[in-house]
């Protein structure tokens, strides 16, 4: 029942099963202590709380928990690292953590204010796509690290490339973008006069996706190359 409309996505992406809903309640299991049916999400305004292990709190709070209360155990990425063709240890070091009660991994967005505040918390469940939670809005892939100051930047078309070259040792900052089409134009002065390597797929949409990113920094950034 956990995808019916009128339950909240996002919660159920990260782990909670719905049950049933009254007014505006929706009653599920938590995916912090595992308790069933003490979890309450009201749908309007998505506060949450447990009655039975306590925890409590609004949207920002339950993505905040759901990171802190993930897995960063080597065990939980050997799988996971065989089908990317990556190393555990690259994907650990990157930030990305194992949620069980979703069985999902996950990859913080945060805020670009240095409070490590999530501004989403994207998804990957073995088999599917990397996916921006409900309610969040598209970020970069590890934005925070850019400072305003001109570097050495690498973007690539999603996070599993970011992680490979973070493995392959490349000179300056990694970022990803969530899918070869999306580009804000509010992002293009994160890397005003900064040297950028556009690394994307080389299949139709990783090309128009690289020309699309070329043409909203042109002009900004000091340096553009397309990486093929």
């Amino acid at each position: 029942m956990t995808d019916r409309p009128d339950y909240p996505k996002a919660f159920a992406q990260h782990g909670v099963h719905f049950h049933s809903r009254n007014g505006t309640q929706a009653v599920g299991d938590c995916p912090f202590c595992g308790r069933e049916k003490h979890y309450f999400v009201n749908v309007e305004n998505h506060r949450w709380d447990c009655k039975k292990c306590g925890k409590r709190g609004g949207f920002a709070t339950f993505l905040q928990e759901v990171y802190a209360a993930s897995k960063r155990e080597r065990k939980h990425f050997i799988e996971l690292a065989t089908d990317r063709g990556l190393k555990p240890e690259s994907i650990i070091a990157a930030g990305v953590r194992y949620f069980p009660a979703s069985d999902r991994f996950l990859f913080p967005v945060c805020y670009r204010d240095g409070s490590n505040r999530l501004y989403d918390l994207r998804h990957y469940k073995r088999g599917g796509k990397v996916m921006t939670t409900a309610s969040c809005q598209a970020g970069l892939w590890r934005w925070e690290l850019l400072d305003g100051q001109p570097r050495e930047v690498w973007i690539a078309e999603g996070e599993w490339d970011a992680i490979a070259l973070l493995e392959a040792g490349v000179k300056g900052e990694v970022l990803a973008v969530p899918g070869a089409s999306t580009w804000k134009s509010d992002w293009a002065p994160l890397l005003s006069e900064c040297t950028v390597h556009l690394c994307y797929d080389n299949d139709p949409a990783g090309v128009d996706g690289a020309y699309r990113t070329y043409r909203a920094l042109n002009g900004v950034a000091s340096k553009i190359d397309v990486i093929r």
